[in-house]
């Protein structure tokens, strides 16, 4: 185990963005299962556009995760239908070591309180 990977010792379920559909509207990829560390937030960022949101849990991860992904803790199988308590990625985070040998990924997420996009 890498020491990148090494303190993700939750589950977590991930769908990450595809694209957009015909009418603008976000579609996703069917749902994965990963490892994370999960820990609740609060505060705000502000995003590309420089739009302040509020951020409600930071989550290190083990890949790169594009922005508008959803991501709910637990893993798949245990996702309700339909689901709920789920996150949208607002921002990818990675942050190399001192030496630059090492780097952590972490992703900030806000609750989505809509239903699931349409899969791919």
């Amino acid at each position: 185990m890498s020491l990148e990977t090494s303190s993700l010792h939750q589950d977590a379920t991930l769908w990450t963005l595809a694209g957009f559909d015909e009418y603008g509207e976000v579609t996703i990829n069917a749902a994965v299962d990963i490892r994370v560390r999960w820990e609740h937030v609060s505060q705000t960022i502000l995003t590309a556009e420089d739009s302040p949101v509020r951020v409600d849990a930071e989550v290190w991860v083990d890949r790169e995760i594009e922005v508008g992904s959803i991501i709910r803790r637990g893993k798949k199988a245990s996702v309700p239908t339909p689901a709920t308590s789920v996150y949208r990625v607002d921002e990818y985070l990675e942050i190399p070591d001192l030496r630059a040998k090492n780097t952590e990924k972490r992703v900030l997420v806000t609750r989505f309180k809509e239903s699931l996009p349409t899969l791919a």
